[in-house]
């Protein structure tokens, strides 16, 4: 791919990775309306760990204090303060199985455009639904919203559901706080984009970067990570202005849009 291509892709990425408007359908449809087409999965792969890059930044601290207590798991007196990790752990487990059994299945979908853009405003109307999350009663989160969370990010394995919409917009609407929520989402998204990234190595089968196309690769993690690490910091300030829903409006237009031009 040209450079010009791969800056757009890793634009695109970087911004919808995070943002709740959904990465994969963004990308369907700027691959489809624009004409681009990915020789191989390596850009993808490129792009994906240039966002993990972005979360590991952002949420430095937080993963540092996770490790750091982790060791502390065998202190009975301490066993609150391993209680994340755990949560962690239990909202992932969806997520991997679906990566594992189904996501192969369904990779079909993503030749779908139309497909995408219903997915897109299943997003919108949930997203929309999150602007009554400030009504609800407060609540702390626990094993089963660790569970309901992760199902929903389960459901991100299809193009047009957005990772970061479904989980946030899953924890505030179970009465989890915003800050709280925000960070429990991308908290669960290292482990997600980890699994993601290393199950699309596999299927290089051994043919990693060439040495004479690795600058578009380099440059495309670059630009995703810097975009990415951006969205992260615009986003929160939006949750925690409990304004989440308007993407929602943005998810809606976008699919009938592209819907009715398809």
């Amino acid at each position: 791919m040209k450079i010009l291509e791969v800056i757009i892709l890793a634009v695109i990425q970087g911004i919808t990775e995070f943002l709740p408007i959904s990465s994969s359908g963004h990308l369907v449809l700027a691959e489809r309306f624009l004409g681009f087409v990915k020789d191989n999965i390596t850009l993808e792969i490129a792009l994906h760990f240039g966002t993990l890059l972005a979360v590991l930044v952002v949420f430095r601290r937080e993963l540092l204090a996770l490790i750091k207590n982790f060791y502390k798991v065998h202190r009975a007196r301490e066993i609150k303060e391993v209680r994340l990790f755990a949560f962690i752990i239990i909202g992932t487990v969806p997520a991997a199985i679906v990566g594992l059994f189904v996501k192969d299945t369904i990779e079909s979908l993503f030749a779908m455009p139309r497909f995408t853009c219903l997915m897109l405003f299943l997003t919108g109307v949930f997203l929309l639904l999150t602007k009554f999350a400030s009504k609800l009663k407060p609540k702390r989160l626990n094993w089963f919203a660790s569970v309901i969370i992760g199902l929903a990010q389960a459901l991100a394995i299809l193009p047009g559901i957005s990772r970061s919409g479904w989980t946030i917009g899953t924890a505030r609407l179970l009465g989890i706080e915003p800050k709280k929520a925000y960070s429990f989402s991308f908290l669960l998204a290292v482990p997600a984009i980890l699994g993601a990234t290393i199950l699309e190595l596999f299927k290089l089968e051994g043919n990693f970067f060439q040495v004479s196309n690795l600058l578009p690769y380099i440059i495309g993690m670059v630009v995703s990570g810097i975009v990415g690490y951006f969205s992260l910091k615009i986003l929160r300030k939006i949750i925690v202005m409990e304004k989440f829903y308007f993407f929602g409006l943005y998810c809606i237009f976008i699919s009938i849009f592209f819907f009715i031009i398809i």
